[in-house]
């Protein structure tokens, strides 16, 4: 098969897709022409996966290699990745012994299990800590949240949020809300009982989805994603 070469611009989306896969099943790839590395790292950027390209064309030995300049940039992009992912992570951590602390139980889903999927964990950014807890919780919740610093943004569907600083946490009491585009009555049914689907995961309090419905409601959080603002590459390598 006679490889045909993308137009420049073009080729750029296709490679960093290529890096993409390469990443996830653990493989090694090289650029089969010449790549504008600015527009490759400004893809990466938008799709917050600039920790990913970074650490991939550390390996790249071909002729179309970044050149040194523009690989210390795209390592700079992996060390910061590394250095959110340690800062989060340890709010993280300190948000779930609380709730651990206080018997609350809570479903661990999407990101938080995701990235343990990932080869290496700290490439899986995340803009937010998602958990779901009991209806008979969430005010417990609150309090918790707040005592540990954390400002009440709003509520949005189904899940109240949080900041504090640049850490996010939501809350949800349900996987899906009737603000959900693509909602419909079965939809809603087939996801209102998550409880029944998740599984102890540490101590007693932290639980986790079964992997097939873990899945299916992934499935149907892009299917939102794609009816409202659209939908990044990083939701397909999930």
């Amino acid at each position: 098969m006679v490889y045909s070469k993308p137009a420049l611009g073009d080729y750029e989306k296709e490679y960093f897709i290529e890096l993409a896969s390469a990443f996830i099943n653990n493989k090694n790839v090289q650029p089969k022409q010449k790549v504008d590395w600015n527009r490759l790292m400004q893809l990466s950027q938008t799709h917050s996966l600039i920790g990913l390209v970074g650490y991939m064309a550390q390996y790249d030995k071909s002729d179309f290699a970044p050149d040194e300049q523009t690989k210390e940039e795209l390592l700079y992009g992996y060390m910061g990745t590394l250095k959110a992912y340690a800062n989060y992570s340890y709010e993280h951590k300190l948000v779930i012994d609380e709730l651990n602390k206080n018997k609350i139980p809570h479903i661990l889903m999407k990101g938080y299990v995701i990235q343990n999927y990932y080869p290496l964990n700290e490439i899986r950014t995340m803009g937010d800590l998602d958990l779901t807890v009991h209806d008979r919780d969430i005010e417990k919740t609150d309090k918790i949240l707040c005592a540990m610093g954390y400002k009440y943004n709003k509520t949005s569907g189904c899940a109240r949020e949080y900041y504090k600083k640049l850490i996010q946490i939501e809350i949800h009491t349900n996987l899906i809300s009737s603000s959900y585009k693509i909602i419909n009555d079965e939809l809603i049914n087939y996801f209102k009982d998550c409880w029944n689907y998740a599984y102890e995961a540490g101590n007693g309090f932290s639980f986790e989805l079964e992997a097939e419905y873990h899945l299916l409601f992934l499935l149907a959080h892009i299917a939102k994603h794609f009816r409202s603002n659209g939908c990044g590459i990083r939701m397909i390598l999930d």
